[in-house]
C-alpha cells in the first residue's frame, strides 16, 4: 500500500511539473467514495500550488469502485474537452478492479469523441510485489491510449516528465501494416497487437512520438519440399523487407 501511494503521487507529481498556463486538470478518486477534489481547475503553470495541494492530500481509503469514478472523470473532461487540445484521462491502478463491457464501451466512445483527438485514456500500473495488468490492457485498448507500469519513483518522474509528450500525446492515428506474403506462405506464430486477413478486423493503432511498434512473426510454406532458397528470390526479398519495415515503424 506504501509503494502504491508513493508513486501515484510521483505520477501526479510528475504531470502537474509538466503543464504549463491555462492546462486544465481535474482529480477524481474510485474509491468508496468516488470525490471530485478537483473540478476542471486552471492551472497557473507547472506545479500549481492548488494541484500539488491535492496531490499531497491523496491517501488510501479503501474500495475499488472504478465504475462511477470513471463516470465522474469522464463528466470532468467532457465539461473541458476542446478538439483543439490534448484531452487525456489517466487512469492509476494496482490493476485490481473489475472493468466490465459498460465501462469499456464508456472508454471507448470517448476515445472517439469528436473530430481528431477524442479523450483517450492513458493507464499507469502502480505497486511492487502485485499487479495485474488486466485492467490497463483492456481499458487503454478502448481508449486508444499509452499503458505504463510504474516500478519506482524515478520511473514516473521519467515517464510523465522527461518523456511527458511520448506519452500523453499521438503522433500517428490508425496505423496498420500490411504484409503481402508469396503464395503458399502464412503466418503460423505472431507476437503483437493482432493480426489477420481482413483489415476491417484489425483494431488500427494510435501511436506516440518517437516509440515504436514491433511485431514477431514465424512464417512457414505449406510445401516445405517444394521450396528452394532461390525459389521466387524477388517475391522473399518483398517479404524481408516488409518484416523489417514491421518492426521499425516508427510512433
Amino acid at each position: 500500500s506504501y509503494y502504491r501511494m508513493d508513486h501515484l503521487k510521483a505520477v501526479c507529481s510528475a504531470i502537474s511539473a509538466s503543464l504549463k498556463d491555462g492546462d486544465i486538470v481535474s482529480m477524481v478518486t474510485w474509491d468508496t467514495n468516488n470525490t471530485v477534489m478537483l473540478a476542471n481547475h486552471t492551472v497557473s503553470g507547472p506545479s500549481d500550488a492548488t494541484l500539488a495541494g491535492m496531490i499531497a492530500s491523496l491517501s488510501a481509503n479503501g474500495g475499488t469502485d472504478l465504475n462511477a469514478g470513471l463516470l465522474a472523470g469522464y463528466d470532468q473532461a467532457q465539461q473541458a474537452y476542446d478538439p483543439g487540445r490534448v484531452n487525456r484521462i489517466v487512469l492509476i491502478s494496482d490493476g485490481y478492479a473489475n472493468v466490465g463491457v459498460t465501462q469499456l464501451d464508456l472508454i471507448g466512445s470517448n476515445a472517439e469523441l469528436g473530430e481528431g483527438d477524442g479523450i483517450y485514456m492513458v493507464g499507469v500500473g502502480v505497486g511492487i510485489s502485485q499487479y495485474n495488468d488486466y485492467l490497463m490492457d483492456a481499458v487503454t485498448d478502448a481508449g486508444k491510449g499509452a499503458s505504463v507500469y510504474i516500478a519506482s519513483i524515478s520511473d514516473a518522474w521519467d515517464r510523465f516528465n522527461a518523456r511527458f509528450s511520448n506519452t500523453m500525446m499521438v503522433a500517428a492515428r490508425n496505423v496498420q501494416v500490411r504484409i503481402d506474403l508469396p503464395p503458399g506462405f502464412e503466418i503460423t506464430k505472431f507476437s503483437g497487437e493482432e493480426f489477420g486477413a481482413d483489415p476491417t478486423e484489425i483494431e488500427p493503432q494510435h501511436i506516440a512520438p518517437n516509440d515504436a511498434m514491433v511485431f514477431n512473426q514465424k512464417i512457414e510454406t505449406c510445401a516445405p519440399d517444394l521450396a528452394t532458397d532461390s525459389d521466387d528470390p524477388g517475391e522473399m526479398a518483398e517479404v524481408q523487407r516488409a518484416l523489417r519495415f514491421a518492426r521499425s515503424v516508427r510512433r
